[in-house]
Parts: structure tokens; sequence; C-alpha cells
């Protein structure tokens, strides 16, 4: 079990290197949101 787990994240670092670009677009994109919703709800 353990050796999976290893597994899948090695699977993921590798993805991260072949591209952190994509990771980099979906943390902006997250990160947008976030502010947008807490803007909307707050009374500023």
């Amino acid at each position: 079990m353990e050796s999976k787990i290893r597994y899948l994240l090695g699977f993921g670092e590798k993805i991260k290197v072949l591209s952190p670009l994509f990771y980099q677009q979906r943390v902006k994109e997250h990160l947008k949101n976030t502010l947008i919703k807490n803007y909307e709800n707050s009374d500023i």
C-alpha cells in the first residue's frame, strides 16, 4: 500500500515537472475565483 502511494506521489511530481504552466494556471484561476467569492460576500 505504501509503495502504491509513493508511486502515485512520484507520478504527480512528474506531471508537475512536465506541465508547471498548467498548474500555475489552475492555481491562478482558483485564487481569482476565491477572491471574487470573498469580495461578493463582503460588505465592501
